[in-house]
């Protein structure tokens, strides 16, 4: 939640907390609210169709429809049960009705954050067993998320954290958007050429048989008319789907003509024009990450990039608590949960001679510590440790599975780079696996001699 909303769901929040899972990218999450529709023209039942996530304010309750929707989250706090039998609905058509071994995968699934758990969780059953749902089909599980305000447990008011900053601006500190993006333009950009287009012919709906007689095979109804065929009906039509910050209307149109010039027919385009704007919007992200990777080289051999340092607050909100926290040295009073090998990570930094503090980052919390790169999203590294001896390791932690994709090798230039402006009191690594956790536990322990 957005505090400065009074309540409200920021949806980009939304979006960016899924993007800081290594599995997600941003291609397989769509936006659709009032004023950014991301689904229109999209096929969501093509298998060239990478949406996974849909994040959306009203769609469901106005008619948006997909039957392989079978995880519903709700994160508004809805006082009411008007409308929730219309949602839970949406997630429970399951076409595909094969008994799976894997138990998971034979059911649907809503979570909700409201407050009036016991009360929705009432009228959602007796509405179930109204369409036929037996008691035994359901099951409940209450979690609340909790929250906690912390205070400092140890105090330290000479808290000095790392951050690129870029020389001659006032402010400092690195702006992915001002600093790497401003300016752009598409004018003599290179268009993409769509392959691989689906004609409307093949487009059809797998679904069960309502009178229980096996799958049925039906013509999907196109989200587009192909009546208006004209080159400036289609650029109308994606315009809205293919829109970024940082470039103009008129580019945009012209780019996007480009592609259609460049592809095929508009009526042929028409006919599956979610395939055209994922295409496009590929693109797009490809001259924008190259861009940003560009503007922030070119920083780096000015020698425009410093550190500039940030301290942290002495109370913060822990979301989901740990429970029976036993941490000697943790910065706060709480710590957020940690996953197992994070646990025994920190259990670990706690139990060191040498450490005066540290600190589990929280993603994207008032009090969070983060590094801005060349990449869109922001780098939380998951700890912070500051030794007796005054000098702080910035940590990120990654499973064994996990230490060679992408998002690990981009954070690993990354938290170099900051490695090397940020001095001598600075050790800002990646950790992998028990070698190089006991690398980390000699460098703290030597620093004093202590092994």
């Amino acid at each position: 939640q957005d505090k400065k909303m009074h309540g409200r769901i920021d949806v980009e929040a939304i979006r960016q907390h899924l993007l800081k899972k290594p599995h997600i990218t941003e291609d397989q999450i769509a936006i659709h609210t009032g004023t950014r529709k991301e689904l229109l023209g999209v096929d969501l039942y093509s298998k060239k169709c990478n949406i996974r996530y849909i994040i959306t304010v009203e769609a469901l309750a106005e008619g948006w429809d997909n039957s392989f929707a079978y995880v519903l989250i709700s994160v508004a706090n809805r006082g009411t049960t008007i409308g929730v039998e219309q949602l839970v609905g949406r997630i429970l058509r399951m076409p595909y009705q094969h008994r799976r071994n894997n138990h998971k995968l034979n059911q649907s699934y809503v979570y909700t954050t409201s407050e009036k758990l016991s009360t929705i969780t009432q009228f959602l059953q007796k509405g179930l067993m109204n369409e036929g749902y037996e008691e035994q089909d359901m099951v409940t599980r209450a979690n609340i998320m909790e929250r906690q305000d912390a205070g400092m447990h140890v105090m330290d008011q000479d808290i000095r954290l790392p951050c690129i900053a870029v020389r001659g601006k006032p402010d400092h500190l690195l702006v992915y958007e001002s600093d790497l993006l401003e300016g752009i333009t598409l004018d003599g950009q290179e268009s993409p050429i769509i392959k691989n287009l689906r004609s409307e012919e093949q487009a059809q709906r797998i679904d069960v048989d309502p009178r229980g007689k096996g799958m049925i095979r039906t013509a999907r109804q196109m989200r587009f008319s192909v009546s208006k065929k004209s080159e400036n009906d289609l650029v109308q039509r994606m315009r809205h789907r293919v829109i970024r910050k940082w470039c103009d209307v008129r580019s945009m149109d012209n780019f996007v003509r480009q592609t259609i010039k460049k592809t095929g027919e508009p009526e042929t385009l028409s006919k599956d024009i979610g395939t055209v704007v994922y295409g496009i919007n590929c693109s797009l992200d490809k001259i924008e990450r190259d861009v940003a990777m560009h503007r922030f080289k070119e920083l780096q051999n000015k020698d425009r990039l410093f550190c500039s340092f940030k301290g942290l607050r002495e109370r913060m909100e822990v979301v989901r608590p740990q429970r029976n926290n036993s941490f000697a040295k943790h910065l706060y009073d709480d710590v957020e949960q940690m996953d197992d090998e994070e646990l025994e990570l920190a259990f670990r930094i706690d139990g060191m001679d040498q450490v005066s503090w540290w600190y589990r980052n929280p993603v994207k919390n008032d009090n969070s510590f983060y590094i801005q790169g060349w990449e869109k999203y922001r780098v939380y590294p998951d700890f912070v440790i500051k030794t007796k001896s005054k000098k702080y390791y910035i940590v990120e932690y990654k499973g064994a599975m996990l230490r060679d994709t992408p998002d690990t090798l981009y954070k690993e230039r990354l938290m170099s780079i900051l490695d090397d402006l940020s001095g001598s009191n600075y050790r800002i690594r990646i950790v992998s696996g028990e070698s190089e956790i006991k690398k980390l536990a000699n460098d703290i322990e030597q620093e004093t001699g202590h092994v």
